[in-house]
């Protein structure tokens, strides 16, 4: 799996900094904690808490960021954070026009099988599956598709849900990169996804659904899966997963996991900010996905 670090100079948003696309490694360290502004919306009681819940998958370091920093890192760790995190909220139906206003009158939501956010938090396997009512819409929506689109972009509330709805986060990266993928010829499809109480291989489910195809070998279809980081610091980050294979991968049991992915961590309207994301996303295809 690669890694995408940012070394920034300055520390501050919009100074000079170098990006560069690395082997992933286990056991690289965090950044060293910056400095840190309050805690928005009068503080957040999930911030501190390890919670991946246990699940592997293509990790973060937890605690504090350079501020204008990013990093990913192999592996994640464990612990039972269900207390800390059991009121944290879920992305809410209702409040889906509020965090994506302007790209949320076509958006689709789908759950997965977890129950609530306990059960989200305390049984990560669930928060990976797809419900049997958003399968069923998944193959609605690919009949509509009806295969004129090789690129979708998903978007989960995640272990930080004020990650996605914090304003300068996601609606600028969802506009900038779906700006920068059409300049790149990528045929992306116009309806956002949104799913609630989703983890990263919910995401690989939306492509299998929608793109696998075991009788073609040719091109990639692409996830871009934005998801909010596991609580930890001031910045409210989101992390970017960019998932491309051809349709029989997407068709094959298992075959599509962690090892196809790239992830852009540490996207925050004070860290790596969404437009600069935006860039690496496409940058980052190029790389998986040569045109």
């Amino acid at each position: 799996m690669g890694v995408l670090s940012r070394r920034a100079r300055g520390g501050r948003r919009g100074g000079t900094a170098d990006l560069a696309l690395r082997p992933a490694a286990a056991g690289v360290p965090a950044l060293p904690a910056g400095p840190r502004r309050p805690a928005r919306g009068g503080g957040d009681p999930g911030r501190g808490a390890r919670a991946d819940g246990g699940g592997a998958g293509p990790g973060r370091a937890a605690g504090g960021r350079q501020r204008g920093a990013a990093v990913v890192v192999a592996g994640g760790g464990g612990g039972d954070a269900a207390a800390r995190l059991r009121g944290r909220e879920a992305l809410p139906v209702g409040r889906v026009g509020r965090c994506f206003p302007g790209a949320a009158a076509g958006a689709l939501v789908l759950r997965t099988q977890a129950g609530d956010r306990e059960d989200y938090i305390r049984h990560p396997p669930r928060g990976e599956r797809l419900s049997a009512e958003a399968l069923v819409e998944l193959d609605v929506l690919r009949g509509e598709y009806a295969g004129a689109y090789e690129l979708q972009l998903v978007v989960s509330d995640g272990l930080s849900p004020m990650a996605m709805m914090d304003d300068g986060h996601l609606l600028p990266y969802l506009a900038a990169v779906r700006a920068g993928l059409g300049a790149a010829g990528w045929r992306v499809a116009p309806r956002l996804l949104v799913l609630r109480a989703g983890r990263v291989r919910a995401g690989y489910q939306v492509g299998a659904a929608l793109f696998g195809d075991a009788d073609d070998r040719k091109g990639r279809r692409v996830i871009v899966h934005a998801i909010g980081e596991r609580p930890g610091t001031s910045h409210h980050n989101f992390s970017v997963y960019v998932t491309a294979a051809a349709p029989l991968v997407w068709a094959t049991p298992g075959a599509v996991d962690h090892p196809l992915t790239r992830v852009l961590s540490g996207i925050s309207d004070t860290a790596c900010t969404p437009e600069r994301a935006a860039a690496q996303t496409v940058k980052v295809l190029s790389q998986l996905a040569p045109r």
